[in-house]
């Protein structure tokens, strides 16, 4: 898969500026996001992987905390246990609503299986129970765990 990087930078960016960066709590997850890329990045340079295996740790480094910045603006909080699970949160973000198509470019290798991911809620009522997610509304209180 041939990601672009000045793509995936221009699109996170834009995600980006749909939240206040002057706010403390969204910065930090701001500057947290490219050093979580630039460490994914030097880690698959240090095993050896192959360009596009780097560009793929990269990205992910990019995308792995994309559901916090809704997390805040939803929640107030970046606290799983007294808000939503951002991972849930982050593939609702990415797939239900269509976000990870901005940063992509190359469709080569898209399966079946992905497509379909686009085309229903990760965090449906069901999988939450199955996986023992929490749903990726807001709590009020803590909620008591789902085992």
């Amino acid at each position: 898969m041939k990601i672009d990087r000045n793509k995936v930078l221009a699109a996170f960016e834009s995600y980006a500026k749909e939240y206040n960066l002057e706010d403390v709590k969204i910065r930090l997850k701001y500057d947290h996001t490219f050093r979580v890329a630039e460490n994914a990045e030097r880690i698959a340079g240090s095993l050896s992987l192959s360009p596009e295996d780097t560009d793929l740790a990269w990205l992910l480094g990019i995308l792995h905390d994309i559901g916090r910045f809704e997390q805040l603006r939803r929640c107030g909080t970046f606290q799983d246990r007294v808000s939503v699970n951002h991972a849930a949160l982050s593939a609702d973000i990415l797939f239900h609503e269509g976000l990870i198509e901005r940063f992509r470019e190359d469709r080569s290798e898209d399966s079946a299986q992905f497509c379909g991911m686009r085309t229903r809620r990760i965090s449906s009522a069901s999988t939450v129970r199955r996986r023992g997610l929490r749903s990726t509304t807001c709590r009020r209180r803590p909620l008591r765990s789902l085992r």
